[in-house]
């Protein structure tokens, strides 16, 4: 009993060894994997500039409807960079339409029997109207 309990020891001992051996490569990978993963990732903040910039504006004020390029996008002279709603724009020159209609009818009236000064008068107004109305749809 006494020669078979060293060989067991020795025969342990090595399967501990060896075990041992299997798990210290296994621990190297995960160490090593360990460390790509803990490599630092650098967040910043900041502002690209480029080196050309264009001011774009628009001569009517209305909502934008839609934006079909998008920032920073190569663009030719001509291309369509905003679409404005045209609802505000179309209810303006109905309203500039309506006012040359007023305009106009107060004309005839002053025309049917007022005092020359009158006339004139309305005639301005009714130009008025109507250069207003003109400008809105050109617009």
């Amino acid at each position: 009993m006494k020669k078979i309990i060293p060989g067991l020891l020795v025969i342990l001992a090595i399967i501990t060894i060896l075990a041992g051996c299997g798990s210290a490569k296994q621990a190297v990978e995960e160490t090593e994997r360990d460390t790509q993963a803990a490599k630092p990732a650098y967040i910043m903040a900041g502002i690209i500039d480029s080196r050309e910039k264009a001011v774009i504006t628009s001569k009517l004020s209305a909502k934008i409807a839609s934006i079909p390029v998008d920032t920073g996008s190569v663009v030719r002279k001509g291309e369509t960079l905003v679409i404005l709603d045209g609802k505000e724009i179309e209810a303006q020159a109905a309203q500039a339409q309506a006012g040359v209609e007023i305009a106009q009818a107060n004309l005839a009236r002053m025309q049917a029997g007022a005092r020359p000064e009158q006339i004139a008068q309305a005639q301005a107004a009714a130009d008025s109207a109507e250069a207003n109305y003109l400008n809105i749809k050109n617009n």
